[in-house]
């Protein structure tokens, strides 16, 4: 049984890296590495940002209190 998950896990393994690999390249490709390039949208979080994670944080507390 460990032998048939390393016959595919190890596959899997080499191909998420040689992706990985791919796309690393072609953001260097891209300029993605200049230390000029910025951001089209600059993110800021807002009041409902800070609620949301409020209400979140929570309701995640509540529901976890019990056990």
């Amino acid at each position: 049984m460990g032998e048939s998950r390393s016959r595919l896990t190890v596959p899997a393994i080499v191909l998420t890296t040689k992706r990985a690999w791919a796309i690393t390249e072609a953001s260097y490709a891209r300029g993605f590495d200049s230390p000029h390039r910025v951001s089209y949208h600059t993110l800021e979080f807002s009041r409902l940002d800070f609620l949301l994670m409020t209400v979140t944080i929570t309701l995640l507390t509540r529901l976890f209190w019990r056990w």
